[in-house]
C-alpha cells in the first residue's frame, strides 16, 4: 500500500488503526505500506509490522559514481554538482538526479543559469527536462508543446484538488472542466459511449438468444 503521508493528515492515525487492525484479523496476509518517513514519525497510531526498511539518500559518493559512469556526457553537469553543495543535495534522491541526467546530457555550460543559484538551477532544470522529453519523441505530434504543457497544467492542478495521485480516464468528472462547453461535450461523448456499449451489449444478448432457438 503506497502514499500512506498522501493520506489527508486528519484521517492517517485512523488509517494506521485500521490497517492494524486488518492485520490482526488476516495474519498471514503479506503486507506492505510504504511512507514518507517525516509524516510517518508525526503520527500518535504506528503500523504493528514484522520490519521496517528506511531509504536513505545517496551519498555524494553514490553521486559522483553515477555520474562517473555516465563519461563525458555528464561532465559539465559533475563539475557543478562538485562547485555548489546545495545543488548536489538536490541530486541525493534518485528521481531528481535521473532528471538532471537526462536533462543536461551532452550540455555545455551555456545550459545551465548564471548567476548558478539552486533556486534558478531547479527552475531551469525543469524546464529543459520538459523540452527533451519533447525531443526524445520521434513519432509525429498531434498537439504543440505548449498545449500539451497547459493540460498537462490543468490536469495535476485537478487531481491535486481531488486528492489524487493515480490518473485514470474513468476518473475524470464534469466539474473538473473549467469551460461549459467543454463539459457539453464530455456529456454528449460519455452518452454516446455508453450508448454504444449497451447496444452492443443488447445485440449480443439477441445473437445469443437467436442462436439457442435455432440449435433447439
Amino acid at each position: 500500500m503506497d502514499g500512506l503521508d498522501e493520506v489527508e493528515a486528519q484521517h492517517r492515525d485512523n488509517c494506521v488503526q485500521d490497517l492494524n487492525q486488518f492485520i490482526q484479523d488476516h495474519g498471514r496476509t503479506e503486507m506492505v505500506v510504504c511512507s514518507r518517513i517525516r509524516d510517518y514519525e508525526t503520527l500518535d497510531q504506528k503500523l504493528i509490522l514484522r520490519s521496517a526498511i528506511y531509504v536513505q539518500p545517496l551519498t555524494s559518493q553514490q553521486i559522483d559514481k553515477y555520474l562517473e559512469q555516465a563519461g563525458g556526457s555528464l561532465v559539465t553537469l559533475r563539475s557543478i554538482l562538485n562547485q555548489n553543495s546545495e545543488i548536489k543535495t538536490l541530486a541525493s534522491s534518485p528521481l531528481i538526479l535521473s532528471i538532471m541526467s537526462l536533462a543536461y546530457l551532452d550540455s555545455d555550460w551555456e545550459d545551465f543559469p548564471q548567476p548558478m543559484t539552486s533556486e534558478a538551477f531547479r527552475q531551469r532544470l525543469f524546464d529543459t527536462y520538459v523540452k527533451r522529453m519533447f525531443q526524445r519523441r520521434n513519432t509525429t505530434q498531434h498537439y504543440r508543446q505548449e498545449q500539451t504543457t497547459h493540460w498537462l497544467i490543468w490536469l495535476a492542478q485537478q487531481m491535486l484538488q481531488n486528492s489524487q495521485t493515480i490518473f485514470l480516464v474513468e476518473s475524470i468528472q464534469p466539474n473538473h472542466f473549467p469551460k461549459k462547453h467543454y463539459k457539453i461535450r464530455y456529456r454528449i461523448g460519455s452518452g454516446l459511449i455508453s450508448g454504444l456499449i449497451s447496444g452492443l451489449i443488447s445485440g449480443l444478448i439477441f445473437w445469443i438468444y437467436f442462436l439457442v432457438n435455432s440449435c433447439t
